[in-house]
């Protein structure tokens, strides 16, 4: 029995599994964000060009994604196959739809109290853009 049931979730398709290889070559994926600054040569830049000097300052928002919390904090989201994922104040993920804004998923942690003090962290808001 247990046999099976192993079979049966090996054969699951892997969802939102990024391998180091799709890193290694996260210049060919432009429409994710797979990685802290982009890629492991840390860029932190995009190819992206539908964003441009003509058209930036008609951009309006499309959603806004509002966390539980009212400290600031500060957080890379990463985008992988069209999920924009962030981590929340105090030791949160979140996965939202990039299209909608959409919550698709949240994992809420209790963290661990430490003695020692925290300096803190600041804070953005995901949003998506999009040219009028």
């Amino acid at each position: 029995m247990r046999v099976r049931a192993v079979a049966a979730l090996l054969s699951f398709p892997l969802v939102a599994q990024v391998t180091s290889e799709r890193i290694r070559n996260s210049e060919r994926e432009p429409g994710n964000w797979l990685t802290y600054s982009g890629n492991y040569r840390g860029y932190r830049y995009s190819p992206l060009d539908q964003i441009n000097t003509q058209n930036v300052a008609h951009l309006k928002p499309v959603w806004m994604y509002q966390i539980n919390d009212l400290n600031q904090f500060e957080t890379t989201p990463l985008v992988v196959d069209g999920v924009v994922y962030i981590s929340e104040p105090p030791s949160n993920a979140t996965a939202l739809d990039a299209r909608t804004g959409r919550p698709l998923w949240d994992y809420r942690r209790t963290p661990h109290v430490s003695p020692y003090a925290s300096a803190g962290a600041t804070g953005r808001i995901p949003i998506a853009l999009q040219p009028l």
